[in-house]
């Protein structure tokens, strides 16, 4: 088991459950991000959409800090998109849902839902991956967004993307199952879009 004082180096963390994607376990999903990255220097990895109001406070919260992602496997995790639904691949990003960029050759990202807007999810915008597969004890308070505070509390839970700050005296939770930790670059968080000519 990793010492916890190993994670001071991750002031501020996105936990991030992973399991299979849109057909594609989580070992292939990993290893088609790190080539991505080493081809265009990021990747982008999806998950549901989170709303302007959450982002822009969290950019807020982070300060310019860096940025992690730790994704946790739990067997239990399960494909989102069901059998025989549609890949749908995004071709721009936006870190606001106004300036729209082309996502450059070679950095796919898929979601089996897009709005009416052509949305097809968030995503991190990923710089580099650390593979890990490790049992942890993470210690570390919790951003409540409606309440626009951070606390101590236990129960992450197998959904969502919470979003963390590392405390050392925080009152520990079970171990989990860290299978990589991401590390951000601004502004961390895009939405996708996919548009047909």
């Amino acid at each position: 088991m990793l010492n916890n004082n190993d994670f001071s180096a991750y002031p501020f963390v996105f936990w991030s459950p992973v399991g299979p994607h849109c057909g594609e376990s989580v070992t292939d999903i990993f290893a088609r991000k790190t080539e991505e990255i080493n081809k265009v220097g990021f990747t982008l990895w999806s998950f549901s959409k989170l709303s302007i109001d959450r982002v822009n406070t969290i950019r807020r919260e982070l300060g310019g800090n860096h940025c992690y992602v730790f994704c946790v496997y739990n067997k239990k995790n399960r494909d989102p998109a069901k059998s025989g639904d549609k890949t749908h691949w995004a071709n721009q990003i936006s870190p606001n849902k106004l300036q729209w960029l082309n996502i450059p050759h070679g950095v796919e990202t898929g979601h089996p839902s897009i709005d009416s807007d052509g949305i097809t999810s968030s995503a991190y915008v990923v710089k580099s991956i650390k593979l890990i597969n490790d049992k942890i004890v993470f210690p570390a308070d919790i951003f409540l967004l409606k309440q626009n505070k951070w606390e101590s509390q236990c129960g992450l839970g197998r959904f969502g993307q919470k979003f963390l700050r590392y405390n050392q005296n925080a009152k520990e939770r079970k171990s989990k199952c860290l299978m990589a930790i991401m590390r951000l670059e601004y502004p961390y968080v895009v939405w996708c879009r996919k548009i047909v000519d």
